[in-house]
């Protein structure tokens, strides 16, 4: 399993409208030029099940995930239900921090293949990277920046 993490600011952005605006799942794939489409279904008052279709080496990855969300402690729990990855988990977390708010990103994965997962885990990993950095760019605009 490999795993990856991103931080930034967002400067002038409390950690409440990032939370917002991070929860608008369906606003990504407008955003995100990588992101073929997402489909959201409510399970419960803190619960959706989202399906992606991204693009991927020429060709698209689809899976579903369930995504928890705690507006309170600015979070947003992920775990893969099914799809072309074995393995798909991790969270966003969002802060107020002096002037804006920080945010993270951390996922772990697996693609299932291992007799090809030193080649095909680290495209996999610059997939995922790309896609959060447009999405992010996407949602902040310039008040979005990567500090790791």
């Amino acid at each position: 399993m490999r795993s990856t993490e991103m931080n930034g600011r967002i400067s002038g952005v409390s950690a409440s409208e990032a939370f917002s605006r991070l929860a608008d799942f369906e606003s990504y794939a407008e955003l995100a030029p990588s992101i073929r489409s997402i489909e959201v279904e409510q399970v419960d008052e803190r619960t959706v099940r989202t399906t992606w279709e991204v693009e991927f080496r020429g060709g698209s990855m689809r899976w579903i995930e369930e995504d928890r969300l705690d507006p309170e402690a600015g979070t947003i729990v992920f775990e893969l239900i099914e799809g072309n990855l074995k393995q798909f988990s991790g969270s966003w977390a969002v802060a107020d921090a002096d002037g804006g708010s920080e945010v993270r990103f951390l996922c772990s994965f697996a693609v299932g293949m291992p007799a090809l997962a030193t080649f095909i885990d680290p495209l996999a990993e610059r997939a995922i990277r790309d896609n959060i950095k447009e999405i992010l760019e996407g949602l902040f605009g310039a008040a979005y920046e990567p500090t790791g």
